[in-house]
């Protein structure tokens, strides 16, 4: 049994991926064009969708555990 991660992705998450490409988070670690190379990758089959995945959980994490942090 395997979770369609690939239809969520591309359907009821994307809007959640859209947010993750765009991130100012992510941006600390990754160059924008990347990230959307990435995305673009997954919707022509390129790329799979747990590297997309990662992504989105990176910048939740990042979110829930950064934000808001000063540097010390």
């Amino acid at each position: 049994f395997e979770l369609p991660f690939r239809i969520w992705l591309a359907g009821p998450l994307r809007d959640r991926v859209a947010e993750a490409v765009e991130s100012t988070r992510l941006r600390e670690l990754f160059r924008k064009d990347a990230l959307i190379d990435l995305w673009r990758g997954f919707e022509q089959g390129r790329v799979t969708w747990s590297r997309l995945w990662s992504i989105v959980v990176l910048d939740d994490w990042m979110r829930r555990n950064l934000d808001g942090q000063t540097n010390h």
